[in-house]
């Protein structure tokens, strides 16, 4: 087996990457006096873990946020998918050893199988929650029938990948994070390509769209939403879509190869990753919005002109405080008339209108107007139910209660609903995470800003890093940040722990880094979710 000698000691909340034979590994300084030695990538994507953020006995990975446990390794905050490998790490005199087996792994995926008798328990969807929930119960040592129902054909896939780096049509290898074989091998019943037509939350009994019934003990509801279609005349010509699942974004990439010019109908966050992935193939891209600015209502009017005038840059047409009249063709799209009279050249359209939430054959359980449906911090919605992701209208830590369409997020609500699955009582208290790339601008939003908040800028917003902070009542609601990750990760540091300071101090010169790397073993980090 190799083993690596390695001089000195490692602090507390210091973390060192070395190599063992060809294997990277991290040494995690605890307090004590205490080092672990870990595999040293993120189990997500492989981000270096070395260069995250410590938190009392947490690592945060620096790209997504992932939280894992620097004692035992395991995986406590989404989007990492696996715990990580642990070596043996022991002192003599001045050198620290680490011993790596051969062919030692870099992961250590859920090892539990379901018993297969006993109580039942159905995860419905397999999407960023439902993937979340399946694994914690693995995990955690769920006892009991595990089955696990979705509508798509395939496992679990990286959806956030469809509307950037998959649509520009970049090497696939990395959408999928499981197969079923993975969750049979632990014992779980697994059925794709299944859709549930009816779910009484009276009678804890569910229907399938092949005529099954299943009587659950205890469901973990990740339905997910729907995209809102184009509703005008023509729009069910061939060449018009929506983004949702992978059967999408692979019609849409075929689309793509043979058009000259796409019209993306919306400018949110998924209009505007679309029209970039699009314009990055090669198209000619007009983006069609009600809005007179995109994103202006979440990012504010600075930072919206900034991404208007990036995306303009490189040939993007923008055709504001407008909507689709009708689709035009013979049998497939050809052009697009707008309300402004004008019609536009169109190989294909992109709808990015939103989504509604996918609960409509839910019954038993109190709603939104948008059909979300109401659950408490424990993400409870009825006795046996619960709610994850997008279907679900959860209170956020200061009570707003919101209804927040971002994956990560729902990772972590699926891994707090397996916990009350489990009776543990699992409590959402995570920061809302969502990051994204527009072109020549990429950044990452934590927290959730409301439409009242006031946006107060450090840094140059048109050309450098920056910070931008969503204040209200002198109280930061969310950080949105470019090029200042180490700011981003204390102040996630911060907030999870309840340590963050009133924005005036923040403007006077706060030193957030610090303080977070001074917080002890306390509160859970973000990314966890916390059990009461």
């Amino acid at each position: 087996m190799p083993e690596g000698r390695f001089p000195g000691t490692v602090a507390p909340s210091e973390l060192r990457a070395v190599k063992v034979g060809e294997t990277e590994v991290m040494l995690a300084g605890l307090p004590g006096g205490e080092v672990t030695a870990l595999s040293s990538h993120c189990t997500h994507w492989g981000a270096p873990l070395s260069e995250g953020f410590v938190v009392g006995e947490t690592v945060v990975c620096p790209w997504h946020r992932a939280c894992f446990d620097l004692r035992s390794g395991a995986c406590t905050g989404p989007p990492g998918m696996d715990a990580l490998a642990r070596y043996d790490v022991r002192r003599e005199g001045d050198e620290l050893v680490v011993t790596v087996p051969d062919e030692a792994p870099d992961r250590t995926p859920p090892s539990r199988k379901a018993s297969g008798t006993g109580r039942t328990i159905v995860v419905v969807g397999l999407g960023g929650a439902g993937r979340s929930a399946a694994d914690t119960l693995l995990s955690e040592g769920v006892e009991g029938c595990l089955v696990l129902v979705s509508a798509e054909a395939h496992g679990p896939h990286d959806r956030p990948m469809l509307s950037k780096s998959y649509l520009r049509g970049e090497d696939e290898d990395y959408l999928p994070l499981r197969d079923a074989a993975f969750y049979r091998a632990r014992g779980a019943d697994v059925r794709l390509g299944r859709r549930v037509t009816r779910l009484n939350a009276a009678t804890k009994v569910l229907a399938l769209d092949d005529g099954t019934a299943l009587a659950y003990d205890v469901c973990i509801l990740a339905s997910g939403a729907r995209p809102r279609p184009l509703d005008v005349p023509g729009a069910n010509l061939r060449g018009v879509y929506t983004l949702r699942d992978t059967p999408d974004a692979d019609e849409i990439r075929a689309a793509a190869s043979r058009a000259r010019h796409a019209v993306v109908v919306g400018s949110g966050f998924i209009g505007l990753e679309v029209a970039a992935s699009l314009c990055q193939r090669g198209l000619g891209v007009t983006v069609v919005s009600r809005d007179a600015l995109p994103l202006a209502h979440i990012v504010g009017e600075r930072l919206a002109r900034r991404i208007l005038k990036g995306y303009e840059a490189r040939g993007v047409h923008f055709v504001n405080e407008a909507s689709v009249e009708a689709v035009l063709g013979v049998d497939r799209v050809e052009r697009v008339r707008l309300t402004t009279g004008d019609e536009v050249e169109a190989g294909l359209v992109v709808a990015g209108l939103g989504v509604v939430p996918a609960t409509d054959f839910v019954e038993g359980v109190e709603r939104t107007p948008d059909g979300g449906i109401i659950v408490d911090a424990h993400l409870r919605a009825a006795d046996g139910l619960f709610v994850a992701g997008d279907a679900a209208a959860f209170p956020l830590t200061g009570g707003r209660r919101v209804r927040i369409e971002h994956w990560r997020v729902a990772s972590g609500h699926g891994r707090t609903a397996a916990l009350g699955a489990l009776g543990r009582n699992g409590v959402y208290r995570d920061v809302p995470y969502f990051w994204s790339n527009l072109l020549d601008f990429d950044f990452d939003l934590l927290g959730y800003p409301s439409r009242e908040a006031e946006v107060h800028y450090d840094g140059d917003v048109d050309e450098g890093a920056f910070l931008a902070w969503f204040v209200r009542e002198g109280r930061v609601e969310a950080l949105l940040q470019s090029g200042r990750d180490d700011v981003a990760m204390a102040t996630y540091a911060l907030i999870s722990a309840g340590h963050l300071p009133a924005y005036a101090e923040i403007a006077k010169g706060a030193d957030l880094v610090e303080r977070a790397r001074g917080l002890s073993v306390g509160p859970p980090p973000a990314g966890m979710a916390s059990v009461r």
